[in-house]
């Protein structure tokens, strides 16, 4: 995407939260407790042809660095759609599917968002080392059977079917399989998340699947979202000093605007440095992802180190600055706090980052 048209692109994305995401907005939405929300309109708009490949011959969702804007702009705005449903983990397995006319059905679901999917990898106490898969996948003569339990899935209610990850119990290799929503054997446990998504664990016994590809893209796919996750930190970061410095602007004390007090001064560019840092790391790390650059591995780790540090320190800064204000729900802050906790949760933390880098 050339310079004149990225920047086009961002000043829709920026039109678009100006216009759908005002703090009234924003407190009306997080009362939703389900449902796809703006998704069609942003579907309508195009943007989520940028899973497209650019060339004929591209697969779908092969470059990462075309979606960061979209994230930024989802971060910012603190969106309440499921677009990681859409854009991330399970369009990289859409777009790898084995069987044409299957994969060419997901992507255009995903690109049309009627059919977002849920994707399931994460199993009880397997932490962020992946010790194994447990869940298991039999063939017969119908196709294949799953068993197993899977954890911390989200929006499962707002999307078509469910994308799992599983072991053939034959052959011992990893597979994705697309199962129903309301599929016969499927036990959901519906919570709602510290940041008011959908969060599901799944009991699956005899549930009936659809083989989609091999787990040899379970890596790729973890990147992808890691890399979109770094990016909705970014646009997180960039709203919450947005929103500090306007209320420092207004906020008067001893006769004076906050701003004035050099203390509060020195705060606040720590803030805007600790977003830049990790926006730079972040367009270094995802054109190593497309490039497919060598000690990618690495990158992502530290990567996912700096943007839960930068993250949980700029949302928690600006909390603090807005004073009791900046835990309530009508102001934006308060929602970036809790998305900034959820995605440690979704990604791990800076902790977890820099211990499976020192095993490195």
């Amino acid at each position: 995407m050339d310079t004149d048209l990225l920047r086009l692109f961002e000043d829709s994305l920026a039109r678009f939260n100006r216009e759908r995401y005002s703090p009234a907005q924003l407190v009306a939405r997080s009362r939703e407790t389900t449902g796809t929300g703006l998704l069609s309109e942003m579907a309508d708009m195009g943007w989520f042809e940028l899973l497209r490949g650019e060339a004929d011959d591209e697969p779908a969702a092969s470059s990462v660095v075309r979606l960061l804007p979209v994230f930024r702009a989802a971060g910012e705005g603190a969106w309440r759609e499921p677009l990681a449903c859409v854009l991330g983990a399970p369009a990289v397995i859409a777009a790898r599917t084995d069987a044409t006319a299957q994969r060419e059905s997901l992507v255009e679901g995903l690109i049309s968002a009627s059919a977002p999917l849920a994707y399931a990898a994460r199993e009880a106490d397997d932490g962020w080392h992946r010790i194994g898969i447990t869940t298991v996948a039999r063939g017969d003569a119908g196709g294949h059977v799953l068993d197993g339990h899977k954890i911390a899935v989200m929006d499962v209610a707002s999307c078509a079917a469910i994308i799992v990850l599983a072991v053939d119990a034959q052959t011992r290799r990893p597979g994705y399989f697309l199962v129903a929503r309301d599929a016969a054997g499927l036990e959901r446990g519906d919570a709602s998340s510290i940041d008011g998504h959908g969060l599901s664990d799944l009991k699956l016994t005899g549930v009936r699947a659809e083989y989609l590809c091999a787990g040899d893209h379970a890596a790729r796919a973890e990147a992808w979202d890691a890399i979109l996750g770094a990016a909705e930190a970014v646009g997180i970061m960039r709203g919450a000093n947005r929103d500090t410095s306007a209320y420092l602007r207004e906020r008067r004390q001893f006769g004076r605007p906050l701003l004035d007090f050099q203390v509060l001064q020195h705060r606040l560019v720590e803030m805007h440095l600790l977003e830049r840092e990790t926006d730079a790391l972040l367009e270094s790390t995802a054109e190593a992802f497309d490039a497919n650059a060598p000690g990618l591995e690495r990158r992502l780790l530290v990567l996912r180190a700096q943007a839960s540090r930068a993250l949980r320190q700029v949302t928690r800064e600006a909390v603090q600055m807005h004073g009791g204000m900046g835990v309530t729900q009508e102001t934006r802050v308060s929602h970036y706090y809790r998305r900034a906790l959820m995605l440690d949760g979704l990604h791990g933390s800076e902790e977890a980052a820099l211990e499976r880098l020192a095993a490195a």
